[in-house]
């Protein structure tokens, strides 16, 4: 598969992996949010204690030690509006790009090229984070890069896991609503299920050249090459904000680390 999971305790410590990084090593940050969010209106710019969803992933974009850049991809003028007060560059990201089937990795490729043709930007590495995940710790993104350079890796995510939500114990229906097994599992215990995991949308970094070239893989796993690992994360503690329950666990979460993102100014 994608070779063994890696576990890291929080929060992060000092990056080991600075010392493997050459000096003109270029680290890009590409923030990625659409306007066109249908279940929750708005989400990316909806305030938590006041300050805009995507701030909180600005702001702990803009704290980490190992990026060089931080930009932000979007279509959408309040989020521009957001982003360019939070300090950092953003890149027009065109409409085509920007429906609810446009591919994410369409987004940083294209974000890529940009930066490439127009500033003479040519990063090493890309870190891409979306916007409607507020909540993670301070030290991430630096670890993330630290073991993907450190072992000279394609990608490292960050995952939780499945729990009770396992594919053993998943139906499916039919159109009268009658019931049928997903997968013929025995297995009628939790604690006998298989460790599964799934992709928490806190982190994902790349070098940029496995971006760039389609493996041909299933599209989840399509730019992420075949050397990956991953950070295990605690499920309780992450969030991505896809409904109005996320976004009142998500205030909850702020509420109980006490996040106040400093680079928003209102």
């Amino acid at each position: 598969m994608f070779g063994t999971i890696f576990r890291q305790a929080l929060p992060y410590g000092p990056q080991e992996g600075v010392k493997f990084m050459k000096k003109e090593t270029k680290i890009l940050v590409i923030i990625t949010a659409r306007g066109g969010s249908k279940e929750v209106k708005n989400k990316n710019i909806l305030p938590i204690q006041g300050v805009p969803l995507i701030a909180y992933t600005i702001d702990i974009a803009l704290k980490a030690k190992l990026p060089d850049k931080v930009v932000v991809s979007t279509e959408d003028k309040k989020i521009k509006d957001v982003a360019l007060k939070c300090g950092v560059s953003v890149i027009d990201r065109p409409v085509e790009l920007s429906s609810d089937t446009s591919l994410v990795e369409d987004a940083l490729i294209y974000t890529v090229n940009y930066l490439s043709e127009k500033e003479n930007y040519h990063p090493d590495y890309i870190v891409s984070l979306p916007g409607n995940v507020p909540i993670r710790k301070e030290g991430l993104i630096d670890k993330a890069l630290d073991l993907l350079i450190k072992n000279d890796l394609d990608a490292v995510l960050s995952v939780v896991a499945v729990g009770k939500y396992h594919p053993d114990w998943m139906l499916k229906l039919d159109e009268d609503l009658e019931i049928f097994q997903n997968i013929q599992s025995k297995v009628n215990q939790r604690q006998r299920l298989s460790k599964l995991y799934i992709y928490d949308g806190e982190v994902c970094v790349r070098k940029k050249e496995v971006l760039m070239k389609d493996n041909g893989r299933l599209p989840l796993y399509r730019f992420m090459g075949n050397k990956v690992r991953a950070i295990i994360q605690n499920k309780e503690d992450t969030v991505d904000v896809d409904s109005y329950a996320d976004f009142l666990y998500a205030e909850f979460l702020v509420k109980k680390y006490n996040i106040v993102p400093t680079c928003y100014k209102a």
